[in-house]
Formats: structure tokens, C-alpha cells, sequence
């Protein structure tokens, strides 16, 4: 995700801001400065909306993550950025009825906006909200589709108006925009859940992909056709989006269906701790093994020897100490039986790049990280 700024906590919650945020004030202000001049009011204008813009962005991930929540899924935050927002949580719901719920809850806060700026004009501007259809009308003069931005000459000279109205199509444009049935769209995750229902995650996630790629595609065609060039970058941002998706998926599928022995080295090497490095400086270059397991002189495991440590100290000219002095003590046991996913994460957050493989008590191999990503990479190539 890039640099991103902690603004503040909420309901356990971190919001931050990526760092190309400030890009999106800077251009306003410079568009405003460019109208005659430099029209201060404009620029102010702009301003405020798209930060009510944004905290209507930030509301609708906090109706995401604060239901995730509900489902013991944590979020891990909330980022901004100038193309929306992301509540980043830490798992997959489990079933797909959370999936669902999640999912819409977001739309559904941007619904209750709109359904609170009708009330605000009804109430306080004695608009009845019968005749506030006046709007549907005036639509396409507020705000423009093709470009997705707010055309600010065309509102009313009321400033409370002008800012409210615009926010209520605004939040209109992103339940519409959300619901369409493709990743990285809440629409997409809806409707994968709703096939969930009736076949595997998997398979479910294949064909919500593909939808959104025939939709990307859609996009792409009316951005060439009809000079919509927004939805051309909404196309190929929802195509590669929808591709990457399946991929995470099927990378997950097989972590859930694999264990460690199907992964595991059965043939390694384990270093003894008192021998010096000069004994071992052949294995530097090897193409077989990156690390290696550590013994000491009562053939207890006591570590692993990393091979960057191992290049660091032959080219320190220390070949002749011992290799205790540059084995890392990290070691944790792992057993054939446990499944790929629990153990490729702690690999991950724990930074263990090798770890010994146990059968009941036996040694019976090792498991390195670049083994296990390269039977991912491989195994998520292959066509289900």
C-alpha cells in the first residue's frame, strides 16, 4: 500500500491516510486557483466536499468492518486514498452469509445517508421529500458520470444546499457503483457469496471473476467508443483486480488442502555447530538448499544457519570460526500433519525462512519458505 498516516482510532479501528491523499487536495486547490484567477471560495468549496466525501467513504468501511467484527473477523485498518477506501481485515469470513452481510453493509450506510440528507432537506429547508425528485432531473447537471466528479458551477448558490445535495449523489453514485458484480466491487463479493451457497469458495470466486472480467471488458469497450475514459481505467483497475482475486483464492484453496508433508524436503543437511566455516564455504553457492538446520556436539537441533550469514562471514574473511557464532536460535517444530495455511503465515510474521519437520518425533525433513512459495506459484498455474 505505499507510505500511509495514522489519523486517528475508532471503535478499535486505525484510519489512515496513503500518502497520494494530499495529491487529490493539492490538484482541487490548483483547479480553483485557475478560475479567474484564483477563486477562494471555489477552492474552500472543494475542499470541504471532498473531505465529506471521504468521510462518507470512511463510514461505509467502518459499515464493513465494524459487521466483519460482529463475525470475530478483525479489520486490520482502514486506508484512504484519492480512489476510495479499503478495510483491510485480517481473515476470510467463514461462511458465506458473512461474506454477504459484510459486504452490503457497507452500501447499506451510504443508503442511510442518503436517506438522512432527504430528512435534513424535508425538515430544515421545507423541501418535502416527495417534491426533492426535483433532483433526479438535475442529476447529470450535478454531477458527471464520465468524469466522476462534481460539477461545482452548476449547483445552487446556497452553500448548505449545494454541499448536500452533491453528498446525497454522491452516496446515490457509490451504492449504485459498489453493487456492480465485480472484485474489487462489494457487489462482486455479494454475489460470490450467493454462489458459495451452492458449490465451493473456489469455484464461486472463478465465476464472480470472470463476470467482473467480462464487465472490465464492457467498461473498456465504452471507454474507446463513447470517449468515457474514466470507465477505461475503471475497467483495467476491475480486470486485474478481479484476476488477482481468483488467484488469492486458489493460493488459499491449496493451503487448506495441502499439509506440510506434501511440501517438505526429505533430503538436507544438518551442519554441526563446532565446525568452522571454512568446512562448509561450498555450500554458499548451492542450488539445492538455502539454509541449513544447526546440531550441537549432543545432535540437538540448536538453530539454523542462514546462507546470507554464512556469504557474510566468508567474505569477513572469518572462515575459521565456528558456525554456533552465526546460527540463529528461531526454531520451531512442525509436524506433517498441520496444513499449509496456519504454517506459511507463521513463517511469514515470525520471518522463520527454514524450520525442521516431524513425524511424532522423528526428523523426517525440513521446510524451507522459497520451496513452499515456488509449489504455490506452480500449483496456482495449473487450470481447475
Amino acid at each position: 500500500m505505499g507510505k500511509s498516516f495514522h489519523i486517528g482510532t475508532f471503535w478499535g479501528i486505525p484510519v489512515k491516510l496513503h500518502w497520494t491523499f494530499f495529491l487529490l487536495h493539492m490538484i482541487v486547490t490548483f483547479y480553483g486557483y485557475q478560475q479567474e484567477g484564483a477563486n477562494w471560495e471555489l477552492i474552500l468549496v472543494l475542499n470541504v466536499f471532498i473531505l465529506l466525501i471521504f468521510t462518507c467513504v470512511t463510514l461505509h468501511e467502518y459499515g464493513h468492518a465494524l459487521t466483519a467484527k460482529k463475525y470475530d473477523v478483525p479489520t486490520r485498518d482502514i486506508i484512504l486514498s484519492p480512489i476510495g477506501g479499503v478495510a483491510r481485515l485480517e481473515k476470510t469470513p467463514k461462511k458465506p452469509m458473512h461474506e454477504l452481510w459484510i459486504a452490503l453493509a457497507g452500501p447499506a450506510v451510504n443508503l442511510v445517508i442518503c436517506i438522512l440528507i432527504l430528512i435534513a432537506f424535508s425538515i430544515f429547508f421545507n423541501h418535502r421529500i416527495g417534491e426533492y425528485g426535483g433532483l433526479i432531473s438535475n442529476f447529470v447537471e450535478h454531477l458527471s458520470i464520465d468524469q466522476f466528479q462534481l460539477e461545482i458551477e452548476s449547483l445552487p448558490t446556497n452553500f448548505v444546499l449545494s454541499i448536500l445535495d452533491g453528498l446525497f449523489w454522491i452516496n446515490v453514485a457509490l451504492v449504485v457503483f459498489n453493487l456492480i458484480p465485480a472484485f474489487p466491487m462489494d457487489g462482486g463479493r455479494v454475489l460470490r457469496a450467493l454462489l458459495e451457497l451452492k458449490s465451493s469458495r473456489l469455484q464461486a470466486t472463478k465465476i464472480a471473476s470472470s463476470l467482473g472480467k467480462v464487465i472490465a471488458i464492457v467498461f473498456l469497450f465504452l471507454a474507446f467508443t463513447q470517449a468515457h475514459y474514466t470507465l477505461g481505467f475503471i475497467g483495467v483497475f476491475v480486470f486485474f483486480t478481479a484476476s488477482q482475486e481468483y488467484k488469492m483464492v486458489k493460493i488459499d484453496d491449496l493451503m487448506e488442502h495441502h499439509t506440510v508433508n506434501d511440501v517438505m524436503k526429505q533430503t538436507f543437511t544438518i551442519l554441526d555447530s563446532d565446525e568452522p566455516i571454512m568446512t562448509v564455504q561450498h555450500l554458499v553457492d548451492s542450488d539445492k538448499e538455502i539454509h541449513f538446520l544447526v546440531k550441537d556436539k549432543n545432535e540437538q537441533l540448536i538453530g539454523v544457519l542462514y546462507q546470507q550469514f554464512l556469504k557474510d562471514a566468508i567474505k569477513r574473511g572469518e572462515i575459521h570460526e565456528p558456525i554456533a557464532k552465526y546460527t540463529s536460535s528461531q526454531l520451531e517444530p512442525l509436524f506433517t500433519h498441520q496444513k499449509i495455511k496456519k504454517v506459511y503465515f507463521k513463517m511469514l510474521h515470525q520471518q522463520l525462512p527454514l524450520l525442521p519437520v516431524y513425524k511424532e518425533k522423528e526428523l523426517v525433513g525440513v521446510l524451507d519458505i522459497h520451496t513452499l512459495n515456488q509449489f504455490l506459484n506452480i500449483n496456482n498455474k495449473k487450470k481447475v
